[in-house]
């Protein structure tokens, strides 16, 4: 067996915990000023939420591209791509790959939308590819451009403030 299921769950929780950690290190958060929808540093959803979902379908691709998985191990490895990503995320908004980075990263990601919403959203993406996988087909446009049009933005959340000001939310 490539990899049992107790390292994996092993490995999420100690990654799930260091993400914590540093967080709660680096960012207070003041109760009063969090939101269910909006900015993502005061916010418990944001439209990144949306690419967290489509992310998980790629993966659930990836995964399934590379072998033929169990659903449970299917599952860990979702979740411990998605943390990772999150850690990765943590790193580019302290400024560990550069101040252009962390400028463009404009502030430190709400710690319920980081560990509880992002990586619920990449699962429901991943679960959504076990089931359907033609939604592959689907989610890889979208994916793809918001991805492009916000890496080209002033800030990573320049074209969500754009979207919320028309729409009003």
């Amino acid at each position: 067996m490539l990899v049992n299921k107790t390292l994996l769950i092993s490995l999420i929780s100690v990654l799930w915990l260091i993400i914590l950690f540093i967080q709660i290190k680096l960012v207070s958060v003041d109760l009063s000023e969090v939101v269910f929808f909006g900015d993502r540093r005061f916010a418990i959803l944001d439209l990144w939420t949306v690419q967290h979902f489509l992310s998980g379908v790629f993966i659930g691709f990836v995964i399934l591209y590379v072998k033929e998985v169990k659903l449970w191990r299917y599952i860990l490895f979702v979740l411990l791509a998605s943390l990772l990503w999150e850690t990765i995320e943590l790193l580019m908004e302290y400024g560990f790959l550069g101040k252009t980075v962390s400028d463009w990263k404009f502030g430190y990601e709400l710690i319920y939308n980081r560990l509880v919403v992002d990586p619920l959203s990449v699962l429901l993406g991943g679960v959504m590819f076990w089931y359907f996988r033609n939604v592959i087909y689907f989610a890889l446009v979208p994916l793809v451009l918001w991805f492009l049009i916000n890496v080209m933005s002033p800030n990573s959340m320049y074209i969500q403030d754009i979207i919320s000001e028309y729409f009003k939310f």
